[in-house]
């Protein structure tokens, strides 16, 4: 049967035991994450609302010769992390053996998921984050895993694969894992970058192995959060990035800097109609398919 796994993107607050340890800091952050939460319960329920609206897991044609992709994107928080994931494979698939039966005017359901809408997810939980002098650090990644929604159960390679590449990032922001990079991913959503993993300690083996196992997972490919802040926010995002308490770590700051820079020289590049419309990028699935056309925000 048809199975392309998951999607999942873990994330972790920058400096949570120092900022819970600080004179009444307990308070503070607890105000803050509330407000966090908030936003991730929001999220999940607006997944529920437009269910009830009529509209089901599908791909839709709009009126402006497009495709709108709606599906569900899981969120769930525990103490100073967060674990995002989505379902790649289309429900009426898994019942099919292989791509090559599925009949020609929807063949869509055998093809992933567009990444789309799960990686919007993402870049807004870092922006909000980042508004709430909460910044996350993490990584994207995608295989084989089993999560129970309701029992807070994820296990899967993926996540490990996430939480290792997570540890060894000096940046707010969020890494492909090499598996997350096995699916088409509109260049619009991510930059290479540079200089901004950990370096090896001659002093701390057993540190060394896990740096270098976590970075030959990575082509070190960013998610380009900044690039959805200009496109959601008119904060300045350098003045906000500025007021956050880093601690010591100056080096996370520079980076990040570094890397909002980096975006900003780039933010008029892959906005082409090829480049960003669901039915151009993903052409290979959905050319001359039969999709229902319903007025929905492709």
């Amino acid at each position: 049967m048809i199975n392309y796994g998951y999607n999942v993107c873990f994330l972790d607050i920058l400096g949570f035991s120092n900022k819970i340890s600080k004179e009444g800091g307990l308070i503070e952050i607890k105000e803050k994450y509330i407000k966090l939460t908030e936003i991730v319960i929001a999220i999940n329920e607006k997944y529920k609302d437009i269910l009830s609206t009529g509209f089901g897991e599908n791909s839709y044609a709009t009126l402006d010769d497009n495709v709108g992709v709606f599906y569900k994107t899981n969120i769930i928080y525990g103490s100073d992390s967060i674990v995002i994931w989505a379902d790649r494979t289309w429900e009426p698939a898994k019942k099919i053996e292989s791509i090559e039966k599925v009949h020609f005017a929807a063949k869509w359901i055998g093809f992933p998921k567009p990444c789309d809408p799960f990686i919007d997810i993402c870049n807004e939980i870092i922006c909000a984050s980042i508004e709430l002098d909460l910044p996350l650090r993490g990584a994207l990644s995608s295989g084989n895993a089993y999560f129970d929604f309701d029992k807070y159960i994820f296990i899967g390679k993926p996540i490990v694969e996430a939480t290792q590449l997570e540890k060894i990032q000096d940046i707010v922001g969020a890494t492909f894992c090499k598996s997350f990079e096995e699916q088409i991913i509109p260049k619009r959503f991510f930059l290479t970058f540079d200089n901004y993993l950990k370096v090896e300690d001659e002093n701390c083996k057993k540190l060394n192995k896990e740096i270098i196992k976590a970075k030959s997972n990575t082509n070190m490919n960013l998610l380009d959060w900044p690039r959805h802040w200009r496109n959601t926010r008119t904060k300045n995002l350098i003045e906000t990035i500025e007021k956050i308490d880093f601690g010591t770590r100056v080096d996370i700051k520079a980076n990040t800097l570094r890397f909002i820079e980096k975006s900003t020289e780039l933010q008029d590049m892959y906005l082409s109609k090829e480049e960003t419309n669901i039915k151009d990028v993903y052409s290979e699935a959905y050319a001359n398919c039969g999709l229902s056309i319903r007025l929905i925000n492709a």
